[in-house]
């Protein structure tokens, strides 16, 4: 059982004894609408596939830009088919006002230009130490990072991974679930 499902049990036996005493003699149903209900929150919310965050466009301009930085291979899946656009948009309306800027603003910028090799250039400088002073060139690289590590860690990269190794590949099919 889930540690969810415990809770919202325990939440809900005040509200079940409270419409057990109210019931009357001859009936034997007892109303639902009596039940608490549980705000969905967290983590819950990428599993739903709610949008948070980003705008029509800048969600748009988030699936070109994993297309164009983690495509499917044969040994990993796209980051669109790891569903990373979709985790991302969580993560980014999870984090500091400065990371969400920054999300903002590299991905209307991207929306406006596409997702073009021009556009991608600020990825084929060398990496270093030093964050890139230019804050489109920040974006994208931050952007990397976090698509090319969330496709990674996705449950389709683990799928893949498994069944390459059930083939006699190599490969971890390591993937982290929650406690829940």
């Amino acid at each position: 059982m889930k540690r969810r499902r415990i809770l919202q049990g325990a939440l809900a036996l005040p509200a079940l004894q409270g419409a057990a005493t109210a019931q009357t003699a001859g009936s034997s149903t007892f109303a639902v609408d009596a039940l608490p209900k549980l705000e969905v929150t967290g983590a819950e919310a990428v599993a739903a596939g709610d949008r948070r965050f980003f705008s029509e466009a800048q969600y748009k301009a988030l699936a070109a830009l994993c297309d164009a930085i983690a495509p499917a291979t044969d040994a990993s899946p796209s980051a669109v088919s790891a569903e990373v656009p979709e985790f991302l948009d969580f993560l980014v309306h999870e984090s500091p006002a400065g990371t969400q800027k920054l999300y903002r603003d590299g991905l209307d910028r991207v929306a406006r230009d596409g997702a073009t090799a021009a556009t991608l250039a600020p990825l084929t400088q060398p990496w270093s130490y030093q964050e890139p002073a230019d804050p489109f060139a920040r974006f994208l690289r931050q952007a990397k990072n976090d698509i090319l590590t969330a496709t990674a860690n996705s449950k389709a990269a683990a799928e893949m991974a498994r069944e390459q190794r059930r083939r006699g590949g190599s490969g971890t099919g390591y993937y982290w679930r929650s406690l829940d």
